[in-house]
């Protein structure tokens, strides 16, 4: 069984130099500011392309019979030990 491949909602290139100079961050954070100043210094020249896509909502299903991910049914549910099962190896 094939499935189609989801398309974005939306889609868009931006220029990193005009993004930064025509709509510059406003950074209220303390932290962020401080990141930001690190990574952007003054006199950085941003150049090259930044894309943006917006993806619709996707079902996620789970295999709850994976070991790797569910190992609960393997014991009793109403047994409370904090030691590990004497079989299993880790």
């Amino acid at each position: 069984m094939s499935y189609p491949a989801p398309r974005p909602l939306h889609h868009d290139t931006f220029h990193a130099h005009r993004l930064m100079t025509e709509h510059p961050p406003v950074l209220r954070d303390p932290n962020k500011r401080v990141v930001f100043d690190v990574a952007c210094p003054a006199g950085t020249v941003h150049e090259g392309e930044i894309a943006y896509s917006r993806w619709p909502a996707m079902e996620w299903h789970v295999n709850f019979a994976d070991p790797r991910l569910f190992t609960a049914y393997e014991e009793r549910l109403d047994s409370f030990s904090s030691a590990p099962p004497a079989n299993r190896q880790r």
